[in-house]
């Protein structure tokens, strides 16, 4: 089935249009009458896909030259780095590759050919993070949009001998299904895992609000009469609407008072503000204040959120859109599973503290403070320790692995 057309581009100012077919097989032609295609100085151009994929990684990556066979883990990318290299790619070809091609797609040779035959612009529902014992996988939900890059540091350190597999939030390749409820990422996750292991034991970690993913999928396997041996959440937040008036307020008043002190230093400091990547989505409207109060169901929802930005390529903001709604929709109930619950000791800005909020939904949690913030958690020697308590949790559950739990 046709794909349409997509760009083969050699510069911003000169390109072909060509048809595409997946997987892997593509008809070329000139380019049609409603086609501009700019003469360009061969000089300031790529000589090929691979070229412009390459200048697209240094460029993110700050580096003259980078191997075309090494594997972006070893490159010290991050989610901002990748999201720039997605970014950059689509402002030069009209082609927007889902945010997780990395891991399918590894090194600059790889993802070029893969954009050229076609292969690069699915997104695989379920993406092998790393190697492991196929017979005990563990499941990770990544947070924000579902930019499972985020999580490589945490699982490079993490202590389990099992295939550590990852799943983001659907429609990522702008294909669809396209959800706003988490209960229905919850069961296309279920579907996910239920494909890959019939059966349990089955461990869950969910980032950020992938948190939620995970706990509502962990809902469906014990309505289904299993037990999940493993359920994480890691800095796992609630909407706004979920939190208690008094928990609000007071957050709120922090917040206040910290606009003010930065609007203070502001006007003491000579600095200048960084400039901010061309918005292509509507900007962020409004304040916080608001938000609590605002219908998910207002085509607008989104843009009041504190997390949205406008800066993100289509395909990724519509996600971002859904997610946003998704949190607006959920009405948290309690889950008197076994969890844990890692969070992080600064926390995050936008957010109160997830032990203000989850405690009575989740009876059953063992709560675990580590270093860092709810970004930085994730990083360098924070990832050491998160990864470390991480570990040492998944060992506790370990000998009911041998075995499929069921409830009472």
């Amino acid at each position: 089935m046709s794909r349409g057309a997509f760009v083969r581009c050699m510069s911003q100012q000169r390109f072909e249009i060509y048809e595409m077919t997946v997987p892997g097989k593509s008809t070329y032609g000139s380019a049609p009458t409603s086609c501009v295609v700019q003469k360009a100085n061969p000089a300031e151009q790529p000589s090929s896909m691979e070229d412009l994929v390459a200048n697209a990684w240094e460029a993110a990556l700050k580096r003259k030259s980078i191997d075309r066979d090494e594997d972006f883990r070893s490159l010290n990318m991050n989610s901002n780095r990748s999201m720039q290299i997605i970014r950059d790619i689509w402002e030069k070809t009209s082609i927007e590759l889902p945010v997780n091609v990395f891991f399918d797609f590894p090194t600059i040779r790889q993802m070029a050919k893969a954009i050229l035959d076609g292969n690069a612009l699915v997104a695989s529902d379920l993406i092998r993070l790393r190697d492991g014992d196929i017979a005990m996988p563990l499941y990770m939900f990544p947070g924000g949009g579902g930019v499972l890059v985020e999580l490589v540091d945490l699982v490079r350190k993490l202590d389990h001998p099992g295939v550590i597999y990852g799943i983001a939030f659907s429609g990522l390749d702008g294909i669809g299904p396209f959800y706003d409820r988490f209960e229905a990422e919850a069961a296309r996750a279920l579907h996910i895992m239920r494909r890959v292991q019939p059966s349990g034991p089955h461990r869950l970690i969910g980032y950020s609000i992938g948190g939620i993913t995970a706990l509502e999928t962990a809902r469906l396997f014990r309505k289904e009469g299993e037990e999940p041996t493993f359920l994480g959440l890691i800095d796992t937040p609630q909407n706004d609407h979920s939190w208690p008036l008094q928990v609000w307020l007071a957050f709120m008043l922090r917040k206040i008072l910290r606009k003010v002190r930065s609007w203070r230093r502001a006007r003491r400091s000579s600095a200048r503000p960084l400039p901010s990547p061309v918005d292509i989505n509507p900007r962020r409207r409004g304040t916080q204040f608001e938000y609590r109060f605002r219908n998910p169901n207002n085509p607008n929802y989104p843009y009041y959120s504190p997390y949205w930005v406008a800066y993100h390529t289509p395909k990724y903001s519509r996600v971002g859109e859904n997610v946003c709604r998704m949190k607006g929709f959920y009405t948290p109930s309690q889950y008197d599973g076994k969890a844990y619950v890692f969070a992080s000791t600064a926390g995050d800005v936008s957010v109160c503290d997830p032990e203000q909020v989850w405690p009575k939904y989740l009876p059953n949690a063992k709560w675990i403070r580590v270093p860092g913030n709810h970004l930085s958690m994730l990083i360098g020697r924070n990832a050491v320790r998160l990864a470390g308590a991480i570990s040492d949790c998944l060992k506790q559950v370990a000998p009911a692995d041998s075995t499929l739990r069921h409830r009472g």
